[in-house]
């Protein structure tokens, strides 16, 4: 693989960075994560325990929790 993009005048750092799965759906919250923006998933969860709103106090109540992701700030 590695002299095939050299061949094409591209050439890649080796070895290629490998996450297993379960690993991968923790942290992004999905199997193909794009690791250019640092985009992982955080617990919500006591975000949320405060709100009045019957689906989220339900949501804790039952063991559940919530998570979420940052986006970066934009730059002026």
């Amino acid at each position: 693989m590695k002299a095939l993009w050299e061949e094409a005048g591209h050439p890649i750092a080796t070895p290629l960075p490998r996450m297993r799965y379960a690993e991968a759906m923790e942290r992004y919250g999905t199997d193909k994560p794009d690791l250019r923006y640092g985009l992982e998933l955080f617990d919500a969860t006591e975000v949320f325990r405060a709100a009045e709103f019957g689906i989220t106090r339900a949501a804790i109540g039952a063991g559940d929790g919530f998570a979420g992701s940052g986006c970066p700030a934009a730059e002026p």
